[in-house]
């Protein structure tokens, strides 16, 4: 998710570094950005989103119904940075929307094998991580028991080698042992074009985004963009930004 802050930016056939402040909704841009691919073949898809500014349940519900957004939906703050960037919520059903703040965002949920691809960008250069994600089974699961369920993204996508987290365990169906899967080559042949699409477009040389494919279909969706990542698992990463800062100022 976009929000402001300081950001690298290549200006110009010198390629020179400045100081360049976004304040974009990722959701949004996500949308914006894919119909800047040549192809079909090469675009990836967007889920949709819906800003909350409904005051009325039944207004809310029947808005989300006119966008085909069908229980479970995903709840996240429009803040993007801190904290309180990353709370979320799944909805169950319509007693768990209540909980929908003013100014949230919701997003259909997209039943994706709960494995989700992490693509962290430094310059021309790429890395690829996959990472634990929510599990429809899990998912269907617990809407047997709750209107809705909050939690922490981190608490999600973060992966240790001795244990897992609760929500891992809630959601996911991980283990501490459960091995991620690696992007099949088919799929990972579409990034470099989406990664030179989005640097031209943004104007960013460090950011990166979140890929899941759909379950039934294979389509690839980008669900969120965000800049200044971790970088975590991103093999000799310092090198890489040592050599990319190097060539801006040639």
């Amino acid at each position: 998710m976009f929000s402001t802050k300081y950001q690298v930016k290549r200006s110009g056939s010198n390629s020179k570094f400045h100081v360049l402040t976004y304040n974009l909704q990722g959701c949004s841009y996500v949308f914006f950005l894919r119909n800047y691919l040549p192809s079909p073949d090469q675009r990836f898809y967007t889920c949709g989103y819906h800003l909350v500014e409904e005051t009325d349940i039944s207004e809310l519900g029947r808005a989300l119904a006119a966008k085909d957004f069908f229980y479970p939906m995903i709840c996240k703050s429009r803040i993007a940075q801190g904290t309180q960037g990353h709370e979320m919520s799944i909805i169950f059903n319509e007693q768990g929307l209540r909980e929908a703040s003013l100014k949230s965002i919701v997003v259909p949920f997209i039943d994706h094998g709960s494995v989700l691809y992490k693509v962290f960008v430094c310059g021309d250069k790429f890395h690829v991580a996959p990472r634990p994600s929510i599990n429809l089974g899990k998912l269907l699961t617990q809407s047997n028991q709750l209107d809705v369920y909050n939690f922490h993204s981190d608490t999600v996508s973060k992966v240790s080698e001795v244990s897992t987290s609760q929500v891992q365990e809630d959601l996911c169906g991980l283990s501490a042992s459960c091995d991620m899967v690696p992007l099949p080559e088919e799929h990972r042949a579409l990034i470099p074009q989406w990664v030179r699409v989005m640097r031209d477009v943004l104007n960013l040389s460090l950011f990166g985004f979140d890929v899941l494919f759909e379950s039934k279909t294979e389509k690839p969706f980008v669900i969120d963009i965000n800049y200044f990542p971790g970088y975590d698992g991103f093999d000799d990463f310092h090198e890489v930004l040592a050599d990319m800062l190097y060539q801006a100022t040639l």
